[in-house]
């Protein structure tokens, strides 16, 4: 199972990216994963909900490679990246078919599009360390199309306003509104006044986009009221232009049952990755991916 190291990703390098190895990192993502070893160490680290810890260029090259035949017509299509530092932030969406036996799942035929956030460390113009967190849960529940199909199924995602008249915001002031929102919107008593805008429109892994602040405070209470004892920490903020994205882990006792399913008292815990908007001084759209494959593993294991 997929395990954060902040005291590795947080290591305080501050090298900057040249855009060709960011370009040559995008590219080779969105191809076939024998591309990828034009931008992978040796000895790189990789980590994600559906491999678990990989070490090894060609450790990881098979595993995608499986991956890619995993499902007809693979394809991973790139929304926003960020090139911040040693860091390249992807989120993404890998879209196939399920025409192929999946993991014990007999082929249905439909198009399963399961969404994503990569970040890769570089060092040298390779990547050291990748973690890839992707909905494996909700791919896998829209297989079957069981219970938690409904919770993985997110729709047509509305989009915010945006501003063109605002100039884009500076480094300091998108730092500032992510320590904000994980203090004073991620929290058991959100006070989002400040951060987010009115407009908002917020992606969770689980469920449908929700726009507004009220829907926000509503998913994060959702969170809270279930699991009152949740704790959370994030690592460093990436920033590029209008966006940002940070990783967070976190812990919770299973008291009152998680999405639907009977409480079973086992603790647990949790990785994600996430990714802001920011206009006119307000977060404007945030994109979470939870790593849910791994805590329904806490559960039923």
């Amino acid at each position: 199972m997929m395990q954060q190291n902040f005291s590795e990703r947080d290591s305080g390098e501050r090298a900057e990216i040249d855009q060709e190895t960011a370009k040559r990192v995008v590219e080779g993502w969105t191809g076939p994963a024998a591309g990828w070893g034009n931008f992978l160490a040796p000895d790189v680290i990789y980590t994600s909900p559906i491999h678990g810890r990989l070490v090894g260029r060609d450790a990881v090259l098979a595993a995608m490679g499986r991956a890619d035949e995993s499902l007809g017509g693979l394809r991973r299509e790139v929304n926003d990246v960020i090139v911040d530092g040693p860091f390249i932030a992807i989120r993404y969406l890998a879209v196939g078919t399920h025409d192929r036996e999946y993991r014990g799942i007999p082929p249905t035929g439909r198009e399963i599009d399961t969404r994503g956030i990569v970040i890769f460390r570089m060092h040298d113009g390779q990547a050291v360390e990748g973690w890839n967190i992707l909905d494996q849960h909700g791919r896998l529940s829209r297989m079957r199309a069981d219970a938690d199909a409904a919770l993985h199924t997110p729709g047509p995602a509305p989009i915010p306003e945006i501003d063109a008249t605002c100039p884009t915001p500076s480094r300091s002031e998108i730092e500032k509104l992510v320590r904000e929102f994980f203090t004073r919107v991620w929290t058991s008593h959100p006070a989002p006044s400040g951060v987010l805008a009115e407009n908002v429109v917020f992606h969770p892994t689980l469920g449908t986009s929700v726009t507004g602040i009220a829907g926000v405070i509503a998913v994060n209470a959702g969170w809270w009221t279930a699991f009152p004892d949740m704790r959370q920490r994030r690592g460093e903020i990436l920033v590029s232009g209008d966006l940002a994205a940070t990783w967070y882990s976190g812990t919770f006792t299973d008291t009152t049952g998680f999405a639907g399913h009977a409480p079973t008292g086992r603790p647990v815990a949790y990785d994600g990755h996430i990714m802001f908007r920011v206009n006119c001084g307000r977060i404007v759209e945030i994109w979470s991916s939870t790593d849910v494959a791994r805590i329904m593993a806490h559960l039923t294991d």
